[in-house]
Formats: structure tokens, sequence, C-alpha cells
């Protein structure tokens, strides 16, 4: 099974120098690169401001169960939210979409694919229209929509355990293994970001990776979507956030992205 994630427009700065570019594919607006995602700069991220989408893929296989009352997930950031959403209209956008759900289903061999373009372009449309596309064709596991001002729609706090709660419904082998973590860790949301990130997503899909559950579970391409990372007022954890995600392909090889 592949998972793909989706990271929405924000603010990067220039870091520690390491490189990055095997680890993204890129999609910028309409013209598509599925090699390359740093232009020049091999450096981590070298560029100073980028207005991006990022899909991440992992393979993992496994079956929901209720952990709302523990992780307190911000169900209005889901790609089913109420109210009105931004979506591709219909024949639009046919060829962006179409190469990002192959890349979704292994087209690409780079495991983040990043979808860039300036402010107001429609990425947010894209994103919409790529997880509902998943959802209909049970490839979703996850979602989350930022939006500026919105309350927890707009903070960090609870875009990890959001995650991991509806992980925990799409890939159900999950469900006990983050009910342990919550029995032994019960204030992990208050924790930092990478503590979280490991125990409440990295950890458990590598968990349900193991043989048996190999043989076991229906594999098939699923896929995180992620809206507007620029629209979270934590600007500095994002940018961890990123950093996160990047160092998780590059230190552990058996992560399924």
């Amino acid at each position: 099974m592949v998972l793909a994630v989706l990271l929405m427009p924000m603010t990067f700065y220039q870091s520690t120098g390491r490189n990055v570019k095997n680890t993204f594919s890129n999609v910028s607006r309409d013209q598509v690169n599925i090699t390359h995602l740093i232009h020049g700069n091999d450096s981590e991220l070298g560029v100073k401001r980028c207005y991006s989408y990022c899909f991440f893929k992992l393979n993992f296989v496994g079956p929901p169960s209720d952990l709302n009352t523990c992780l307190v997930p911000v169900n209005d950031a889901s790609y089913n939210r109420a109210g009105p959403v931004a979506r591709c209209l219909q024949s639009t956008r046919k060829e962006l979409i179409a190469t990002i759900m192959r890349w979704v289903g292994g087209g690409g061999s780079h495991p983040i694919c990043w979808l860039n373009g300036p402010a107001g372009s429609g990425k947010s449309a894209v994103s919409q229209t790529v997880a509902e596309w998943c959802a209909a064709n049970n490839r979703l596991a996850t979602s989350f929509f930022f939006f500026q001002g919105a309350g927890n729609q707009s903070n960090i706090a609870r875009f990890i355990p959001t995650l991991a709660y509806q992980l925990s419904l799409s890939v159900p082998a999950t469900k006990p293994l983050l009910q342990r973590v919550l029995q032994s860790e019960l204030s992990i949301a208050r924790q930092l970001l990478r503590h979280q990130f490991n125990k409440l997503m990295k950890e458990p899909i590598l968990a349900v990776r193991k043989p048996i559950l190999d043989i076991l579970a229906l594999r098939k391409p699923m896929a995180i979507v992620i809206d507007a990372l620029d629209e979270c007022k934590d600007k500095d954890s994002m940018a961890e956030f990123i950093m996160i995600i990047i160092d998780a392909f590059r230190d552990n090889h058996r992560l399924p992205f």
C-alpha cells in the first residue's frame, strides 16, 4: 500500500546544508517535473521562499477504532469538512491531477512530490480535488486543511494527533499501537513535534509492515493530503515539521515512504 502526503504553501529557510534533492519530485504549477525538486542549489531546501505542495509516500498495510477522546482530532480540518471548499472545475487541470495520481500510485521515483506556484494559483483547489478523488477510490488515509484564523485549523497543536486519529481509521492495524502509546504517554500531544511524529505516525506505520501483516492485509495505494501549511500561525513549527519528514526518509530506509 502506498501512502502519499500533500503539503501546501509555506516559507522555507536555508538551513543545515544537507542534500535533499533525491527526496522530492517537483510539480511546478502545471509544468510537471517528476525528476527534480531543487533546481540549482542542492542544499536543504536551498530557497528563500516557496509556495508549495508536497506529497510523500509510505508503503504499509493494516486494518479502525475510536481514539477520538484521547487524540481530540480537528474534524473541521478534513477534506469533507462542512462549508464551501475550493476544488477544480470538471475537466480543468486534468493533466496536472492525472500526473499527481500516477505518482500516488507509484509512478514516481522520489518519496516526496512537490507542487509549487504563487499564492492564488489554485493549489488548494488541486489538493481538495486530489483528496476527493482519493476518498472516492478508497485511497485517502488522512487529510488536514489548515485555515488561517480558524481556531484549531490554524494551530499546530492538534495537527499530528489528527493525522494519527485518521490513520487509525484508514489503517486499523495502527489502532492498538496508538492506544499503547497513549496509555504510556497521555501528554504526547503536548510534547515535541518530532516525538509526536515518531510515536504517532512513523513507528506505528513501520510496525504494521511486519511480514505477517504484509501477508494478511490488503495492499492498496493511499494518500495523506495536507493543505495550506502557510496558514498555520506556528510558522517555525511548520518549518520544523518539514524537516522532520525529510529526516524520516533519510534516517530510516525501512520507512515506507
